[in-house]
């Protein structure tokens, strides 16, 4: 399942960490619950499902975002291949967007406008996220680049030039999305803006990786090299 929750986690542990204050409460306690991985009363790995949930609200965070999310997370589950360029966008919104608002809330950001390039941030990532693993959720029959822009069959022919098309399409659509967000940085307090602009530049770095890989882009799966690391900060 395509979360960005699972990127943050290791942004959160690349960039040397985000003080959220949340005691030993984990971010992957937190989306537990969201996913429905756990149940009232059950154990997560710091505490009970029913008193993190209540920590959860306390921070503020819609109860109508939340259903958003988990309505993404069933999509991704049960639903039929995306449709559209519009679907594509509405997925990223619900599975990652969706994050963006909610760290926000976190994070105590109340100027609403930050939530818009929240959103984007998280649109942006996850559409990344996509054109990264587009080989990895073929085999595990998931196609998430819309059928309108590529169908099954032109996917896997063995000359495949609309394949990575439609990927640059999809990467330059994301940069888009990268450049809102970074006009938002302001909004992120100082103490945390660090993490989140790492974060921003590193998966804009891999779009640009597979963009400038058309010969191995499928075969070999972007990511970000230490000298990356190193040329972000």
């Amino acid at each position: 399942m395509k979360l960005l929750l699972e990127n943050w986690r290791k942004f959160i542990n690349e960039a040397g960490g985000l003080d959220t204050s949340w005691d030993n409460v984990h971010i992957d306690d937190v989306f537990k619950i969201i996913g429905k991985s756990c149940n009232e009363g059950r154990k997560c790995k710091s505490m009970p499902a029913t008193e993190l949930e209540q920590k959860i609200k306390s921070y503020g965070i819609d109860e109508k975002v939340i259903g958003q999310l988990k309505e993404g997370i069933d999509s991704d589950m049960y639903s039929n291949r995306i449709s559209s360029m519009e679907d594509l966008l509405n997925y990223c919104y619900k599975v990652a967007g969706c994050v963006g608002i909610m760290m926000c809330d976190v994070l105590n950001i109340t100027d609403k406008r930050a939530k818009y390039h929240a959103i984007d941030l998280g649109i942006a990532m996850q559409i990344t996220n996509i054109c990264r693993d587009i080989k990895e959720d073929f085999s595990m029959n998931r196609i998430y680049l819309p059928k309108d822009k590529i169908t099954k069959s032109e996917m896997v022919r063995r000359k495949n030039n609309k394949l990575f098309q439609t990927t640059c399409e999809l990467i330059a659509l994301s940069n888009r999305y990268y450049e809102s967000a970074l006009e938002g940085i302001k909004y992120i307090p100082l103490n945390t803006r660090f993490s989140i602009l790492f974060a921003l530049f590193l998966y804009q770095q891999i779009g640009f990786k597979i963009r400038d890989n058309e010969e191995n882009f499928i075969i070999k799966k972007a990511n970000t090299t230490k000298i990356d690391k190193f040329l972000s900060l």
